[in-house]
């Protein structure tokens, strides 16, 4: 780690939400395509966008993270990645396509809803309306994951038929597909009383089954925290990263090295990158419960991580 005071580092490792712009222009493939329209908000790294040299993003370790913003009645072609991807959805509906063989399965996502594309696994996702999608999107490795357009209309190929009846849940092919499903309401909630009183919620999403992860992580993982009215959490040095994105409320994040510290308040969807080493905790500005993704640089993290003090 570089030699910066602790207020230096902090500000270098957070990204503002109303600090950014939404790119427009971030998937090459979609220029003169209309119907392909989407933009791209970058926060750690660049994702499937070839626009490295963007300066207002954090460097990326093991994962990127940006926000993807669609229209209704827009559509990504099916695509391959060589690494697993996971969105997790803010706002609105989206349906994401599993090719079998070229058969189209349909998955509908929701607010809070997750999932895992397997590396190789060829998919496309649309908005069937009638509200735009606002999805956190994260690549399991650190440079961009070009897509690999398995249909294009560049190529000819049509556009996918949208508003389809769901699929029959007991298709073997929508069973397998669901595996890799994570329901943000129906997740399991566990609580946590911690060693300086107060109480800490966490939420498994893309972990190790023994942890209980609804979808085992591969290279990386994924969790929701959530910290009740003036609840703080205890000090933590983990030997991976954490990016923790704001969802609901006014959290305070500090960094510390024993003899310097700094901190500063985070909104909804600003986050802050915490560098494997970095010492920091995360303490509940604001009034309700404040609730945050927990994105970790490793498919293995400690089982007691948010209970023991590093």
């Amino acid at each position: 780690m570089t030699d910066l005071s602790q207020a230096d580092r902090l500000v270098a490792s957070v990204g503002r939400h109303i600090e950014k712009i939404w790119d427009w222009d971030a998937f090459p493939a979609s220029r003169g395509y209309p119907e392909l329209a989407r933009a791209q908000m970058r926060y750690i790294g660049s994702g499937g966008s070839p626009k490295t040299g963007d300066e207002t993003t954090l460097v990326p370790k093991h994962f990127t993270t940006s926000l993807l913003y669609q229209d209704p009645d827009r559509y990504a072609a099916v695509h391959t990645h060589e690494i697993e991807e996971i969105f997790l959805i803010h706002s609105g509906r989206m349906v994401v396509s599993w090719d079998f063989d070229g058969e189209f399965v349909d998955i509908v996502l929701g607010p809070g809803d997750a999932l895992v594309n397997p590396a190789e696994r060829a998919h496309g996702f649309r908005n069937d309306g009638p509200e735009p999608i606002v999805a956190q999107f994260m690549v399991g490795h650190p440079k961009p994951m070009m897509p690999n357009y398995r249909s294009h209309p560049s190529k000819g190929d049509g556009a996918p038929e949208f508003r389809q009846p769901l699929p029959d849940p007991a298709d073997p092919r929508v069973v397998e597909a669901h595996q890799y499903v994570v329901r943000g309401a129906q997740a399991p909630i566990h609580w946590h009383t911690l060693d300086n009183g107060s109480e800490l919620a966490t939420q498994p999403y893309v972990l190790p089954a023994e942890q209980g992860g609804v979808v085992p992580s591969i290279r990386f993982s994924l969790e929701f925290l959530h910290l009740p009215e003036r609840a703080e959490t205890l000090t933590y040095t983990f030997d991976h990263e954490v990016a923790f994105m704001v969802w609901e409320g006014q959290v305070a994040v500090e960094f510390t090295d024993g003899e310097q510290a700094a901190s500063t308040l985070l909104g909804a969807r600003d986050l802050v990158l915490v560098e494997a080493g970095q010492t920091f905790r995360l303490r509940n500005s604001g009034a309700g419960v404040a609730k945050l993704s927990a994105a970790l640089g490793t498919a293995t993290p400690a089982a007691d991580r948010w209970t023991n003090a590093g």
